[in-house]
């Protein structure tokens, strides 16, 4: 199973992504990135007047669901290297 990151916005608008193979992970980080897809799920609002124009959005899509993650987003720590991973990454 394959998570993927995917970064819009910015003053190009252009879209960049990242996939990493979780086949390697193991199951407690595949687990907490499932719950925390499924709270960012959860506390997803339509208010989008706190967007400033050109900044970035990513999202991110893991076993069929998909999240927008923020720059206040509250990772669990077993998640911190993966999507630092997935950043650096990033690719048009």
């Amino acid at each position: 199973m394959k998570v993927k990151l995917i970064q819009g916005g910015g003053f190009m608008g252009r879209t960049k992504s990242a996939e990493e193979d979780l086949t390697e992970y193991s199951p407690d980080v595949k687990q907490h990135l499932e719950d925390t897809l499924e709270e960012l799920q959860k506390s997803a609002t339509a208010n989008t007047d706190s967007a400033k124009r050109d900044d970035f959005n990513y999202f991110i899509e893991y076993n069929g669901n998909r999240a927008q993650l923020s720059e206040d987003t509250e990772l669990p720590k077993e998640l911190h290297g993966l999507v630092d991973k997935l950043k650096n990454d990033l690719k048009y």
